[in-house]
């Protein structure tokens, strides 16, 4: 999910929703998937925030690694990091929200 901030109220929304044209709808499918499927086992207490945010972030960073090694090849990589990246962010305004309640 990505943050936008809307007259000073935080809004999330899914990271893939304003992904216009996306060429790979397999990897659509499965980031909707495991970002609903976080969602669902932090609000069942199974996993916190802070354990998701740290399970995206690794893998967001192994993408970049992975991009880094592709030589030049790997924006495809560089935008599903992004992506990734996007999601932590957005669990990130999770936690705060969270934590102001």
């Amino acid at each position: 999910m990505s943050i936008d901030f809307n007259d000073g109220e935080l809004v999330a929304h899914p990271v893939l929703s304003h992904v216009p044209g996306a060429r790979d709808p397999y990897g659509q499918a499965a980031l909707l998937l495991i970002e609903s499927l976080i969602h669902g086992l932090k609000e069942r207490g199974v996993l916190t925030i802070a354990e998701a945010v740290d399970v995206i972030e690794t893998a967001a960073d192994v993408q970049y690694e992975l991009a880094d090694a592709a030589d030049g090849a790997g924006s495809g990589l560089r935008h599903a990091a992004s992506l990734l990246t996007a999601m932590a962010l957005s669990l990130q305004g999770d936690m705060k929200a969270d934590e102001e309640r």
